[in-house]
């Protein structure tokens, strides 16, 4: 018969720690870039953009779009970045960390320098978007190694217009 034992309290922490879900990698800070916030608003789409302001240079980008009837995409470029090309569909992630809290989403190349997902327009996508346009830091891992991260500063009051616009198409406001 098999000789079972209970683990010491400091072993029971080691067992927990590893079955914990990673934290998303940290960024470079040599290669994170800042970025700029704007807004559009229609009745059928909010669109926010988080983009440097007239720099060709690092044309490194976040777009948030919520449609009616759809969902919120969230795409993240950099197509300055010398990332060798990769087929579209490989999978990769987004991940936040921020004042605010921080999240990682799944999501998959785009275009060689894009990765890009759609999640539901729900209140869980709208906490994750609010998070985010708190300010903090976005990043991307998987088969986009090394591609630069995106600092996003607090979006403030047209920020909580774009929440209030994607609420408003999510019909969780009126």
């Amino acid at each position: 018969m098999p000789v079972v034992r209970a683990l010491p309290p400091a072993g029971l922490l080691l067992l927990l720690a590893a079955c914990a879900t990673p934290a998303p990698p940290a960024a470079n800070p040599a290669h994170t870039l800042a970025a700029v916030w704007n807004f559009a608003t229609t009745t059928e789409r909010c669109t926010a953009r988080a983009a440097f302001p007239e720099d060709d240079d690092n044309p490194a980008a976040l777009t948030l779009i919520a449609e009616r009837g759809g969902g919120m995409s969230f795409a993240f470029s950099n197509t300055a970045h010398p990332l060798a090309p990769r087929p579209p569909g490989l999978a990769a992630a987004l991940h936040f960390a921020g004042g605010g809290g921080g999240w990682t989403i799944p999501a998959a190349l785009e275009a060689p320098r894009v990765v890009d997902t759609e999640l539901p327009l729900n209140e869980t996508t709208l906490a994750e978007t609010r998070t985010l346009l708190a300010g903090g830091t976005l990043s991307a891992s998987g088969h986009v190694r090394d591609l630069p991260a995106l600092a996003l500063p607090p979006a403030g009051e047209e920020g909580a217009s774009f929440l209030a616009c994607a609420e408003r198409l999510a019909g969780l406001t009126q």
